[in-house]
């Protein structure tokens, strides 16, 4: 679904529900230890579709944390969203490029 809308060069894993059995590294436990079930399931869904995207990068299981905005922490030279509604959690990342470094810095 959401892949139509992007680049070739940006890898998504989507989810249309919270499968059982997705893991949360400790630190990201530690993140949502005191949250609602339902919060507790769109972070957890949204972080293995942010770990299956990564690794269509070819890059490791890492623990993508939060920033202090609320925003995912990815790996350096890496960015990226995870967006979840109802339903729906989703992960987009890309290997960051000329392109981010300038609009990061404007």
């Amino acid at each position: 679904m959401i892949e139509d809308l992007l680049s070739a060069v940006v890898e998504v894993s989507e989810s249309l529900g919270d499968p059982p059995g997705s893991e949360l590294f400790p630190e990201q436990e530690l993140l949502v230890a005191h949250v609602l079930e339902q919060r507790r399931r769109e972070f957890t869904t949204g972080r293995r579709c942010a770990r299956q995207a990564l690794a269509r990068l070819g890059l490791p299981r890492v623990p993508v944390l939060v920033g202090p905005s609320g925003e995912p922490l990815w790996p350096d030279g890496v960015v990226g969203a995870i967006i979840h509604c109802a339903g729906y959690r989703a992960a987009a990342v890309e290997r960051a490029g000329p392109i981010w470094s300038t609009a990061v810095r404007q």
